[in-house]
């Protein structure tokens, strides 16, 4: 077993090497990429061949993919790993051809320096885009862990509003990021869509956060946020469907599930605000416990 567990490590390795040798041929060709409508030379071959990679892993990412509110198939979010590690060496080789344009300070090296800013901010939109794209899984997974789904085992952390709450928190300030990048910031089409989906993310936020009040007994607190979080999802579907997502985008079908949600956790948070008040509510309770004791 154990020589054939070595075997298998060989064989992964000169794989590998052949794709790494696959790659630095191809690299060779790619002598530009399109940014926001322009054409920027990419020079450095560590660069393109981060480019390369980054490309392969889209591709695995998206033969992975499962339909929009499906759970995450096994090994998705290895890829997305991977993506993220070819994203940082092209950003990482990228930043030291900047270094290095800055130290030179001719007109030529300022028109390299030029360039390199606009692939700095084409490949850190990108992974953002991907940053979001993953913690949105993650939410799924939790979703569906908070809902009892989840196969998860008896040792399993148990997942709380707060959780789901915090990833969103995640997405909201990657795509506020997204929203400040140079170039991008001053397209107007981009900026509509980032605004759409942080108006989602924001929605979906809120509702979670009105959970994480209703766990804590404070039903008050949560109808008013399920109200909140409604008016929000109102806001930006319509932000979605002018920004052009169709009902099948991710984004949408997120939307539709929270409405539903919404429907469901406000007709509870209301029988549970009212069953306080006949009560007294959780200090009666614990009242009624201690004489009882």
């Amino acid at each position: 077993d154990e020589d054939g567990g070595s075997g298998s490590d060989i064989l992964r390795s000169k794989l590998e090497a052949v794709r790494q040798e696959s790659r630095a041929r191809q690299a060779q060709d790619l002598t530009e990429v399109e940014v926001l409508g322009e054409r920027v030379p990419v020079r450095s071959d560590k660069v393109r061949i981060a480019m390369l990679a980054s490309q392969q892993k889209e591709v695995e990412i998206e033969h992975l993919s499962a339909p929009a509110g499906m759970p995450p198939p096994a090994g998705l979010m290895e890829k997305y790993d991977e993506l993220f590690v070819a994203f940082n060496d092209a950003l990482e080789g990228v930043r030291a051809d900047l270094r290095a344009a800055a130290k030179e300070q001719t007109a030529r090296s300022g028109a390299a320096e030029s360039a390199l800013l606009k692939l700095q901010a084409s490949l850190t939109w990108q992974k953002l885009h991907h940053t979001v794209r993953r913690t949105l899984l993650l939410v799924e997974s939790l979703k569906r862990s908070l809902a009892g789904d989840s196969g998860a085992g008896a040792g399993a952390k148990r997942v709380a509003p707060d959780d789901i709450v915090r990833l969103y928190d995640a997405c909201i300030s990657s795509l506020g990021e997204m929203g400040q990048l140079e170039g991008y910031r001053e397209d107007e089409v981009l900026m509509s869509q980032v605004a759409a989906r942080l108006a989602g993310a924001k929605a979906c936020r809120c509702f979670f956060l009105a959970e994480s009040y209703g766990v804590a007994t404070r039903y008050l607190e949560a109808q008013a946020l399920y109200g909140r979080s409604e008016f929000l999802m109102q806001e930006a579907e319509a932000m979605l469907e002018e920004a052009g997502y169709t009902v099948e985008t991710p984004e949408r079908v997120a939307l539709a599930k929270l409405e539903q949600m919404i429907d469901g956790a406000r007709a509870r948070a209301h029988a549970q605000a009212f069953v306080n008040t006949l009560t007294g509510g959780p200090a009666a309770a614990e009242a009624e416990g201690a004489l009882a004791s």
